[in-house]
């Protein structure tokens, strides 16, 4: 059979937002963040474009102006097209918060990133960046939205500073940027890191196991994290929790990072998984697991078993 399952993870949204103890824009380092500063370039003052067609624009989340990054596919590869602070932030521990509209993609990665450097200002301390990948279903939706990521270097000796940064990779593509802020603490963030999917060894295409990974990757525990499978209509949908990762399951993977989109083309059956169901099953094709707390850097596993026939590619939203 030849069907296919497209696989959508999107952000969960965890209670709790630490963001009220942020600095105040006066107090924060990450200076001009909202990039109504402008210098004698005409661009935003502490900020520096990188490569071709990075602009100011009215277009903005708040305030008079925003940056607009643009990327085609005249754009040699060899250039970079992105943005960077000219004025490095000290704290190398902590979290950026930023709003983006992500106006479109044609083959290209929308990332937003933490840059370690060390003394001299170069990305060669021996630590990695820290990104944002900016979901497939908000590109083009016309909306701004806020993410936030968490980064830690205090145990670098190496690392000195950080830029706030954006990078658009690949083909082509648009991106608004505005309202960037450090934060000393992000609060929870809760993430989908990975999506598998497992064939009923009996009933390929009649019954299968999707699966997925949460991880709390913020600083403070996620409370009443509640999680919605939407399932094409005609599907049973039957939900459960494990609390610890089933890594000798032998599920086949799916790759995903979330926040990003995958195609999977059917698997080989494998193990089914174990752990125990921590809330009801859910005879319908919305199903919602509820999971009470999620501590930083805790990740956890949730199996959803579909029964019914599956006859054309389908998409599944997490």
């Amino acid at each position: 059979m030849g069907w296919a399952v497209v696989l959508l993870a999107a952000w969960v949204a965890g209670a709790g937002d630490l963001s009220e103890n942020a600095l105040s824009k006066e107090q924060n380092p990450c200076t001009n963040g909202s990039f109504e500063q402008l210098d004698q370039r005409g661009f935003a003052a502490f900020w520096g474009p990188v490569g071709q067609t990075v602009r100011m624009t009215p277009q903005a989340h708040t305030g008079q102006w925003a940056v607009q990054l643009t990327r085609t596919a005249q754009t040699p590869r060899q250039v970079e097209t992105g943005l960077n602070r000219t004025r490095l932030i000290d704290q190398v521990q902590g979290g950026m918060e930023f709003w983006y509209k992500a106006l479109s993609a044609d083959g290209a990665q929308l990332r937003i990133v933490v840059i370690p450097v060390g003394e001299d200002g170069l990305e060669r301390a021996g630590s990695r960046r820290m990104e944002y990948l900016v979901p497939p279903h908000h590109i083009g939706d016309g909306q701004w939205h806020k993410a936030r990521i968490r980064y830690d270097y205090s145990d670098n000796p190496k690392v000195k500073r950080v830029h706030f940064a954006a990078r658009i990779t690949g083909n082509a593509g648009q991106l608004l940027l505005d309202d960037f802020r450090y934060l000393e603490r992000t609060g929870p963030i809760v993430q989908i890191r990975r999506l598998r999917w497992q064939e009923h060894p009996d009933r390929p295409g009649e019954k299968a196991v999707l699966s997925a990974k949460l991880e709390n990757t913020g600083d403070a525990p996620a409370q009443t994290v509640l999680v919605t499978l939407q399932a094409p209509d005609g599907l049973k949908v039957f939900g459960q929790l494990v609390p610890t990762a089933p890594e000798t399951a032998q599920l086949p993977k799916i790759p995903a990072q979330s926040p990003s989109a995958e195609k999977a083309q059917k698997q080989p059956p494998g193990k089914d998984a174990g752990g125990t169901q921590t809330d009801r099953s859910v005879d319908t094709h919305q199903a919602k697991l509820l999971v009470p707390v999620l501590a930083p850097g805790e990740s956890i596993w949730i199996h959803w078993t579909l029964e019914g026939e599956r006859t054309k590619p389908a998409t599944f939203t997490v």
